[in-house]
């Protein structure tokens, strides 16, 4: 048999000893219940003080908690009355160690889409462009894709389409007349120039 390791099994097999120590005294006359029962007590008397402990360390960290929010919130009090103290030059905030809220940084238009080209013209008025992204300006968020026709006169550009790679398939485009496209590179502050033209009939 072996001795147990856990401390519920340990503790039951202490008990089922100074029981039996105890009451067979005859049997057991080189045990020492007492010596095992003074042991077994302070055992007992250790576990309650750490669970005493533990009891007060989830209280304080409890109470350090609701401190943190009540000194978080008067601080955003503080700054409010702060801000409404230096309505008139912001920049004083900076007494305090805080400041003016910054102006969203605006990003550049991107460059022109170069080099459009037709890869691929089908049935149904099915048209495949592709053209090579900016090389300059801000990050690209988007492709227009724009299109004219020629009835005669050339109509006003119109949206036709887009794209966020530098590829698109156009379906159901005008079949039997002239057509042109263009592509614009677009992102949050505008549109850019747009590229060169392809013309096809479709």
């Amino acid at each position: 048999m072996q001795c147990p390791r856990q401390h519920a099994e340990v503790v039951g097999l202490v008990d089922n000893i100074i029981s039996g120590v105890s009451e067979h005294p005859e049997i057991f006359t080189l045990c020492d219940a007492g010596v095992l029962q003074a042991k077994r007590i302070k055992f007992e008397q250790d576990s309650a003080a750490l669970l005493d402990a533990q009891s007060k360390v989830a209280i304080a960290a409890s109470a350090k908690l609701e401190s943190f929010r009540q000194l978080q919130q008067e601080m955003k009090n503080q700054i409010k009355l702060g801000t409404v103290d230096t309505c008139g030059n912001p920049t004083e905030l900076s007494f305090i160690g805080w400041g003016t809220k910054r102006e969203p940084q605006q990003i550049d238009i991107p460059s022109s889409p170069t080099n459009l080209r037709i890869t691929a013209q089908g049935d149904k008025g099915m048209l495949c462009l592709v053209w090579d992204k900016p090389r300059g300006g801000g990050p690209v968020r988007s492709f227009i894709i724009e299109r004219k026709q020629f009835n005669g006169n050339w109509s006003e550009w119109q949206f036709a389409g887009t794209s966020y790679n530098s590829d698109v398939k156009l379906t159901k485009q005008p079949i039997g007349i002239k057509l042109e496209y263009q592509v614009r590179a677009g992102n949050s502050s505008g549109q850019s120039y747009p590229s060169n033209t392809v013309a096809v009939v479709l």
